[in-house]
Parts: structure tokens; sequence; C-alpha cells
């Protein structure tokens, strides 16, 4: 059954705003087959219309980067004045933590119903196990689940990278068993702070032949450009306090986006997250390889990194996309309430900007066809807003006033009921 649907604001994200627009959804098969300005509405007409009367019609948000395995860790972990520091504290929290595997899988099927319920259609989620599979192919988000690999020993890296490869594959087969055909797995080197440059090459390897997606935490924190630079400062304390520390372990001399270049690690698949230390020249070069900066700038915040370099990432061309990270350092894992945050640090960015890194980009970058975007063949699983009264600028309230998103509905379970 094609079901019309008209509201006052439709939002494809990768054409203008449609005012008055119309929206046509086949209920059987969950996705958009046309849309347009209502003086445009083809005939014959649909098998029933469904007015939202004021609303604003928008595609599903994407959480490009969070950790759903730390949502036990919710409100545990204070905020720090230096990463580093934040990162001791995690570590001690979650090692020292008495939380069983039950509680930690309640904590993530809790955080999956608030991204859910806060308008995330998408994700990217890192893990060290597979906690967060079943409860991801069971949920409505599509995405990717990147099973993540930790190791700056030289010596281990050829088992860790085994190791990685196969927590990737099994959560794959996990998904596959589970009939999901909106989520993948792949791998993801977790820092150059805290893979070995042979860790990172491998994974790269195996990336630049399946064509899969990657994500790593780069140019996070002034500490992790100290470290490279020099292989000092309160990354080494750390890692010779863990009994991570190699001996043999070189420093290389660079910023983060030369060193994965050197390594042959940097590529249009790649996830680069967070990114509060890049310079221009780096910001240039992430654009001519067409990689992907996802900011999480309320993280940032909570953990002492610093502020990511919002204008300037816009200014250079390269590919944004918006992540909230892990509830260990962040209040909530409501898109919404990131866009906010980022309308404040970058009040010159357009709207239509970040509102597109937080849909079109995330979607892009986790190479998620019919996600991020109102089009033909798209997804129906969008978002329904109604803004106040009186609101001229559409984008620009819902990026720097929508974070109350109580007034939120999906527009498939709309469409759903209009054709029972």
């Amino acid at each position: 059954m094609i079901i019309r649907v008209h509201s006052r604001w439709v939002i494809p994200v990768a054409a203008p705003v449609l005012r008055d627009g119309w929206i046509d959804v086949d209920s059987a098969r969950g996705e958009i087959v046309g849309l347009g300005a209502a003086r445009s509405a083809p005939q014959p007409g649909p098998d029933a219309v469904l007015d939202l009367g004021d609303a604003v019609v928008l595609p599903g948000l994407v959480n490009a980067h969070t950790h759903l395995e730390l949502s036990h860790l919710a409100g545990a972990v204070a905020p720090a004045d230096s990463f580093v520091s934040w990162v001791r504290a995690m570590l001690g929290v979650r090692f020292g933590s008495s939380a069983s595997v039950a509680d930690v899988t309640a904590a993530v099927v809790r955080a999956i119903g608030q991204m859910e319920a806060t308008g995330t259609a998408g994700v990217g989620d890192i893990g060290n196990t597979d906690v967060a599979v079943l409860p991801l192919a069971a949920s409505s988000l599509s995405g990717v689940h990147f099973r993540e690999a930790l190791g700056l020993k030289r010596a281990d890296a050829a088992r860790i990278g085994g190791e990685t490869r196969l927590g990737a594959a099994l959560a794959q087969t996990r998904l596959t068993e589970q009939r999901s055909t909106r989520l993948v797995a792949s791998v993801a080197p977790h820092a150059p702070y805290s893979t070995s440059a042979p860790l990172i090459q491998s994974l790269a390897a195996g990336y630049e032949a399946t064509g899969a997606v990657s994500s790593i935490h780069l140019a996070e924190s002034p500490e992790e450009l100290e470290f490279l630079a020099s292989g000092t400062g309160p990354f080494r304390a750390l890692l010779t306090d863990l009994g991570a520390w190699d001996d043999t372990w070189v420093p290389p001399g660079l910023a983060p986006v030369p060193y994965l270049q050197q390594l042959g690690a940097l590529h249009a698949r790649l996830l680069v997250v967070h990114g509060t230390q890049l310079g221009a020249g780096e910001l240039r070069t992430l654009a001519d390889v067409g990689a992907t900066v996802v900011l999480c700038p309320r993280s940032n915040r909570w953990v002492g990194a610093g502020v990511p370099p919002v204008a300037a990432a816009f200014a250079a061309g390269v590919r944004v996309a918006v992540g909230t990270d892990s509830l260990a350092s962040v209040e909530d894992l409501n898109l919404f309430a990131e866009l906010a945050f980022l309308r404040r640090i970058a009040p010159d960015v357009p709207a239509a900007a970040l509102l597109a890194a937080a849909t079109r980009g995330g979607a892009q970058a986790l190479r998620r066809e019919g996600l991020g975007v109102l089009a033909p063949g798209a997804t129906s699983h969008a978002i329904v807003r109604v803004p106040p009264t009186g609101i001229a600028d559409v984008e620009q309230w819902l990026v720097a006033d929508a974070a109350d998103t109580g007034d939120l509905r999906w527009l498939d379970e709309l469409v759903a009921h209009a054709a029972s």
C-alpha cells in the first residue's frame, strides 16, 4: 500500500528543504518511493493519505561513534581536566566493577532504547567484546559493529590481529543467524598510542582487501601528540603502569595523520574519531583521501581532551559525522543534544551542514545505503518532529533547540498505523 504523507516541512538533506511537502511510502517495504513539494504531487493519488500538519520529517540520525558495552559505567567516571587522568579513572572503574554479564547486557539494551527514543537510526558501535551484538540485532538500528584491537607490543601484533578478525567474524555470524541485514561487523584499531604499527597495518590490509569500513581514535588529546612526537609524557607512564609498554617501540616523530599515511592506513573508508588536535593541513589531507571526521564534542569536554575544530573541519571540505561516545563520558546518547552543543561551539557553521553531518555524513561513513537521506529507495524509518509555533528556520531549531525529544515519532510507525 502506498501512503502519501503530507507535512509542513520535509528535509531530504541531499536536497533543499521542501515546504508543504509530501512523501510517498510503500508501507509493505518500509521504503520511500517518491517525495516533493505539494504542487508537484503526482496523480493518480496514493492508496491513502496521512496528514502530519505542522510537523517536520527528516532522516533518522546516525551516531557514528559510541561504545555500547560501556553503558553500565553511566555516571561512574567523573569529568577530568586531562584525558589520561580520565582514562586511568575509567579503567579503574571498569575493571573494578562487579557488574555481571547480565548487568552489562541490560545496560546495553537500555542505551539502545535511549538512542531509538531520541531519533537515532544508525550507529557505529565499538567494542572489545560481543555483548552488544545481539541487542543491536534485536533493535531498529542500522550500522556497523567494530571489533576493536589494542596492543602496542610488536610481538603480539599477529596474535591480536587474528583474535580481532575472529571476533568480528563471529559477530557477523551472530548477525547473520539473527537475519539482521541492517548491521555488519568490522575491525578497528583503537588508537596510535595503544596499537602497534604492525597491528594497524595488518588490520588496514584486511579492510583494504574487503572494502570494509574501519575506525580509529585519532588526534584526541595533547598527550597523544606528545607521545607520537617523543614517546614521553602521560601516555608513556600509563602504558608502563599497565604493563603494556614495549621497549622496542620507537616514536614516529609525526603528527597523527601523517603517521597513519606512513603506515598505509589512511583511506576513504576510515572514520577518524574525535580529532580535537587536528590542524588545517591534516584536515585537508583527510578531505583529499575521502576519510570522515567524527565529532563527539560533549565527550571531549567530559574527558578533558579539548575542543574539536568544528568550523575548520567543514571549511576543509572533509566529510563530517557526529557521535556521542559512550555513557562513561557523556550525559546521554541523544544526538539532538550533541547537535545543540556543536551549534554552541560552532555558531557560524550553517545549520544545514550540521544536520547533514548527523544524518548523511554518518550514513556515508558507515556505507549504509538508504540511511541518512529522504529519497526514493531510502528507508521510511525517519523522524517526525513538531516544532514550536512560529519557527521560521526549522533546520536551526533542529540543531540548536530540539534536544527535548518528547514530541519525536517515527514515520514508518505512523505509516504502518495508517495502513492498518
